[in-house]
């Protein structure tokens, strides 16, 4: 084994064994208490995230599904039902809405002779 890979590894090892010391831990401290509450705070905010993409990519795989179909009276059943999840999601979206990632700004070039 690459000893780069061992030691990626074992910090990740010590690592996980940190956070799950701190998170199940007895007799802890104030600060130690402030870095559990950011910890999970972050951890539930990354998941609700993924969570509400994840639907949204659902909606839209079936969807394309559905206007593939080659029966039209069940691409329109198709279409209604997936039209209902989406009302759903955008309300839900709407209460809870997510930070998509920022585009990052195109290097500017210049040229050069």
């Amino acid at each position: 084994m690459n000893p780069i890979v061992a030691v990626i590894a074992l910090n990740l090892i010590i690592l996980l064994v940190t956070m799950s010391a701190l998170i199940k831990g007895h007799n802890t401290k104030q600060p130690e208490k402030g870095l559990i509450k950011r910890l999970l705070d972050f951890v539930n905010e990354s998941a609700e995230e993924s969570e509400q993409l994840g639907k949204a990519h659902v909606i839209v795989m079936d969807l394309g599904e559905a206007l593939e179909e080659h029966d039209h009276i069940k691409q329109i059943d198709d279409v209604k039902r997936i039209y209902r999840r989406v009302k759903v999601y955008r309300t839900d979206a709407m209460i809870k809405p997510i930070q998509l990632p920022s585009k990052t700004s195109q290097p500017s070039l210049k040229i050069v002779k």
